[in-house]
């Protein structure tokens, strides 16, 4: 899936960490709470871990990473690049030092920095530069009388922005951003070919190289306020996928099921992605439930960027007996492996091991029990290792991931799925949600 931006509602980063072990209603109470935009932002949470940025870096030969995808920048500086909402791209850039004690360099126009980030704030450790143009680096675009009575938001914009430091265009920016660096021979990775432009204006002649999985590297692991959110996440996801379960027997038809989930989780707080409904992913597509049978739900929906990713086997009705064992035994293979995930175990491994659990049971059903890392993007993990090769991941603790497990053979009683996001811990794994009611029958 793409980058999904993270909703535009009124809720800091502070209260999000806060509600994350709350329930779905408590949280949105939470949410109802929270203080208004005119007061100073809460400090942000540091989602980069500096300490793995650095050895990664360092292990790919690199002085430092140029993010520009609108997840990577978020990352790295806890500010949603606020253009990309609009479909604007390079907009907002962060450069990453691999020297830990450097700031992390934030780069946007100082108009967009006035209205957007200097009401929410920037992670700790992170320095604004800011572009002006169509106008003098000399002349902020806010007004320069010091007015009597100023409103306490607009003395907090005009004292963010403050804070940075004036440019007349990105590679202007860039180039001071990147001071420090190694002059002419600095090695800098960057994700997106128009970024590679701006560094060949900004630096023509530092050593440029195009990484465009490196930043998922950076994100493998969690670190505590991921995992917090991601929590947040889940547990709004869960008990929206849930509720629109029990209402399928009377939904009947595929976009009303879509329509209830994006409802749910909307009032929850959390923005919807997609929802597969019996097998059908385009949301184009609408279609009868058919009683008597299973119809598979897989439901996504993100909390302030990261996401929740949960599956369910639903019976419209009396299940046939056949489709019901099945379910069970994907049920059973899904349990027994997840009391095997632990640190060390590649996803290779994984598959291979679920698939024995379930030929254990006397079931020749075909189950990939595909695992993956769900974070700011459903599917975040990179596809290629340091040196450019496809990578065969190994669980780490930090890791949240999912194990898909939909049964890939179709037309028997319907669709079938199962699906949870389990944290990898140091000794082992624990769900990141509630497990509970794995078959439904609506």
């Amino acid at each position: 899936m793409s980058d999904q931006p993270p909703p535009n509602n009124s809720l800091s980063r502070r209260t999000v960490l806060a509600g994350a072990a709350l329930s779905p209603v408590a949280a949105t109470a939470a949410r109802t709470a929270a203080p208004p935009r005119s007061a100073p932002p809460p400090e942000r949470p540091v989602f980069l871990d500096r300490e793995r940025a650095s050895a990664v870096l360092a292990a790919a030969g690199l002085d430092a990473l140029l993010l520009s995808v609108p997840a990577s920048v978020y990352h790295a500086t806890s500010a949603w690049p606020a253009l990309a909402r609009m479909g604007q791209t390079e907009t907002a850039l962060a450069l990453v030092p691999q020297d830990r004690a450097a700031p992390i360099a934030f780069l946007t126009s100082q108009f967009v920095h006035y209205y957007t980030g200097a009401d929410i704030g920037l992670a700790p450790g992170v320095q604004p530069f800011l572009v002006t143009a169509p106008t003098s680096p000399d002349t902020p675009f806010f007004f320069k009388a010091q007015q009597p009575d100023l409103p306490p938001r607009e003395v907090h914009r005009r004292a963010a922005v403050a804070q940075g430091t004036l440019h007349p265009g990105f590679a202007a920016a860039l180039a001071a951003a990147a001071t420090g660096l190694g002059g002419t021979s600095a090695r800098i990775g960057h994700e997106t070919l128009e970024a590679g432009a701006l560094l060949a204006a900004a630096l023509p002649r530092a050593s440029r190289h195009a990484v465009p999985d490196l930043a998922r590297h950076l994100r493998l692991h969690k670190t505590a306020p991921e995992i917090a959110l991601m929590r947040a996440a889940s547990a709004v996801n869960v008990a929206a996928g849930l509720a629109t379960a029990a209402e399928m027997g009377r939904l009947g038809s595929l976009q009303a099921v879509r329509d209830a989930f994006n409802a749910h989780v909307a009032a929850a707080g959390n923005t919807p992605v997609f929802m597969v409904v019996d097998g059908v992913i385009a949301p184009e597509v609408d279609a009868p439930l058919v009683p008597g049978r299973a119809a598979l739900i897989d439901c996504v929906s993100h909390c302030e960027g990261y996401h929740g990713d949960f599956g369910r086997t639903v019976f419209l009705g009396e299940p046939p007996r056949a489709a019901l064992t099945a379910a069970r035994q994907i049920a059973s293979a899904w349990e027994a492996l997840r009391a095997e995930l632990r640190p060390g175990l590649r996803f290779s491994e994984v598959r291979a091991r679920g698939a024995a659990l379930l030929k254990a049971q006397g079931s020749s059903l075909a189950v990939p029990f595909n695992p993956h890392v769900v974070g700011l993007n459903h599917t975040d993990q990179p596809k290629f290792d340091l040196a450019g090769k496809p990578v065969d991941h190994v669980l780490a603790p930090g890791m949240t991931i999912s194990v898909d497990c939909p049964l890939m053979e179709v037309g028997l009683w319907g669709t079938l799925h199962l699906e949870d996001l389990t944290l990898i811990t140091a000794d082992g794994s624990t769900p990141l949600h509630d497990t509970g009611q794995q078959i439904i029958i609506a």
